[in-house]
């Protein structure tokens, strides 16, 4: 583990679902980070796993932080859908004032992969909650993403300079197995990722440094679109969400917010002249 992360004042971890901290448990340990989860991550079901979580975070040494869990995974898609712009803001609020009032130095969250648009969303509020604070305070927050999507996380080439490698000691490597065989709502989900990359790649995790967020999809579209789009037409969905149509309003609801609260000209992944958001 490279002593540098230890030497932050007050490290954060901000996940759109609880278990996403088994991704960077070993970094966990070390940190013992105040932990933020967005929803309770039951899915399409009613069956939530914050409390394998906060037992988890607990014996790991993390705290638990002000925003745990308060929506469904259901709340928030349907927010996104329909442009819910209050609900959405006031995450973000909440966020920005859990970085100021705990005087946050150091944040992880999930990364914008196209993947899931619950991740890409806790990512898109990060990126600018951590603008807005830091307009507050006139300080500065290291800002780092954890890659979950398995076609991200395997491998070197998706993982740009500035990333930091964190070599896993043999007990927090197996504490990590242990953690993630234990966590019975994700079995099926470790043991998926398990034969995709085998016991090695999880040896070492990576937090992905983000200097300046870029908000785009190698294929033109997010993944999580062309599922939907897939599904409305098997008849499973009668409406998908999609980044321009959903998505993008409230990237700029969210931006228009903060501007008006929190003061500054631009804020995470606004467009210049000639360039995509």
């Amino acid at each position: 583990m490279e002593t540098g992360l230890l030497r932050h004042r007050r490290p954060a971890l901000y996940m759109a679902h609880p278990g996403h901290e088994l991704c960077v448990y070993g970094w966990v340990l070390a940190a013992r980070p105040l932990a933020h989860v967005l929803t309770d991550g039951s899915g399409h079901g009613t069956r939530g796993r914050l409390d394998a979580t906060a037992r988890l975070l607990d014996g790991a040494g993390a705290a638990m932080g002000e925003i745990f869990g308060p929506h469904t995974d259901k709340f928030l898609y349907r927010a996104i859908m329909q442009r819910d712009t209050r609900a959405i803001c006031g995450l973000f609020d909440a966020i920005v004032t859990s970085l100021v009032v705990n005087d946050i130095d150091f944040v992880v969250a999930d990364a914008w992969e196209g993947f899931n648009p619950g991740h890409d969303l806790c990512r898109f509020l990060v990126d600018t909650a951590i603008q807005a604070a830091e307009a507050q305070t006139g300080s500065r927050i290291q800002n780092y993403a954890i890659q979950l999507w398995e076609t991200n996380r395997n491998g070197d080439m998706h993982r740009p300079r500035g990333t930091l490698r964190l070599p896993l000691t043999p007990g927090a490597f197996q504490a990590k197995i242990d953690q993630a065989r234990g966590y019975d709502d994700l079995q099926s989900e470790v043991d998926r990722a398990l034969s995709s990359g085998g016991y090695d790649a999880f040896r070492t995790e990576h937090l992905i440094r983000v200097a300046q967020p870029r908000y785009e999809f190698p294929t033109g579209i997010p993944y999580y679109e062309q599922v939907g789009e897939e599904r409305v037409r098997k008849g499973i969905y009668r409406s998908c969400l999609r980044f321009e149509d959903h998505f993008r309003p409230i990237m700029t609801d969210v931006r228009r917010h903060a501007r008006g609260i929190y003061g500054g000209a631009a804020y995470a992944g606004e467009a210049r002249a000639g360039t995509a958001p």
